[in-house]
């Protein structure tokens, strides 16, 4: 199976709670993975930021936010209470005019009203993809 090239891809930013970075991670697993064709041109930040200065963690976001042309919100069962930094970039990706994808991480087909953030259909948010751990390779 081919990979797309990621010149070819928008370079897309993907938000999530800090409890929720096993699901990045597998994102990441399956772009390398050869039998998977999953692929995307990610823009996240490389290293953990060991800081607990606001401005200067929102400064180093925002410079990799100014290169997306996609966010991506992966939506766990503290998503919606995460106004620090989650919010934060939810409204520069809208200032940027990046295409807002929601990605439910508790296999509701739908907006679950419980998890997703409020701000995020008010918005017009692309939501409703589940994301499951359950991909057969190679099938």
């Amino acid at each position: 199976m081919l990979k797309f090239e990621s010149m070819a891809l928008p370079c897309t930013f993907v938000g999530f709670s800090s409890k929720d970075i096993l699901y990045y991670r597998l994102m990441c697993a399956w772009k390398e993975h050869e039998h998977i064709d999953f692929n995307f041109c990610d823009c996240q930040l490389h290293k953990e930021l060991r800081s607990e200065d606001e401005r200067y963690i929102k400064a180093q976001c925002r410079a990799r936010l100014d290169m997306a042309g996609t966010y991506v919100l992966l939506i766990g069962d503290n998503t919606r209470y995460k106004h620090r930094y989650v919010l934060w970039e939810v409204e520069v990706a809208i200032e940027k005019r990046c295409r807002l994808i929601g990605v439910n991480i508790d296999n509701w087909r739908y907006m679950n009203p419980a998890t997703c953030p409020p701000y995020l259909p008010e918005r017009r948010c692309d939501l409703c993809y589940v994301f499951t751990t359950d991909r057969r390779v190679g099938t």
